[in-house]
């Protein structure tokens, strides 16, 4: 650093002022310039490299949105009165027991040909077969189970009043008998028998728009489609 870059020209200066009165001007060496001190020296820091910030902590996830509960299918709605429902036999519970019929018939199940023959014509004869409800007195439903014959008649197998009970969830169709039940199978039926199904509450679940499931306590889960 040059604290005296302009000195000599000061002395030059000097020199001529004074002519007059020496004949030289005797030039004396510049006054060293002084060392710095260590107290003047500027310490050269290098500045530290600042961290980073650190990147925002990511918002919380949202809960995602509890998941919709399925509609189940309304059963009042879907079993309409006058709505026919055909039984769908191969979905049905006594499907095996029927199959294990036609195995007898055509003397065991090495023929699976004669099996499916024989099956097809059950299947021919329960496909006529079905469930509906009819309009009855005030509130009450008519529960009818049927088989229609080839000449487009129908034979009623069993035909009650009934009332619809409360409760339960809306794909169930919950009834009570309210009269004396009338049909082909009643009249085979013992007096308890006929009491029994007086007695028990008769519920008809539906799985979708077309098809449903009574649940027989003896023949267990019956399938029905509904009639095209």
């Amino acid at each position: 650093m040059r604290l005296f870059a302009r000195g000599p020209l000061r002395v030059l200066g000097l020199c001529a002022a004074t002519l007059v009165l020496t004949t030289a001007c005797k030039k004396d060496p510049p006054a060293a310039s002084p060392e710095p001190s260590a107290a003047s020296e500027i310490d050269v820091v290098a500045a530290p490299i600042p961290t980073p910030p650190e990147p925002p902590a990511a918002p919380p996830e949202a809960p995602s949105p509890a998941q919709a509960e399925p509609v189940l299918p309304n059963a009042r709605e879907i079993l309409a009165p006058g709505v026919p429902f055909l039984f769908a036999m191969r979905e049905s519970a006594v499907f095996a027991e029927l199959e294990a019929g036609c195995k007898k018939e055509v003397g065991g199940d090495t023929d699976r040909v004669k099996i499916d023959l024989c099956l097809r014509k059950v299947e021919t004869e329960a496909m006529r077969e079905g469930i509906r409800f009819d309009k009855g007195e005030g509130e009450q439903l008519v529960y009818v189970s049927f088989g229609k014959k080839p000449d487009g008649t129908e034979d009623v197998f069993l035909k009650v009043a009934v009332t619809v009970q409360t409760g339960g969830p809306q794909n169930q169709l919950r009834t009570k008998a309210a009269g004396k039940p009338e049909g082909m199978q009643v009249a085979k039926m013992p007096p308890e028998a006929i009491e029994q199904m007086q007695a028990a509450e008769f519920v008809v679940e539906a799985v979708d728009a077309t098809t449903v499931v009574v649940l027989d306590p003896k023949k267990g889960k019956l399938v029905y489609h509904k009639a095209q």
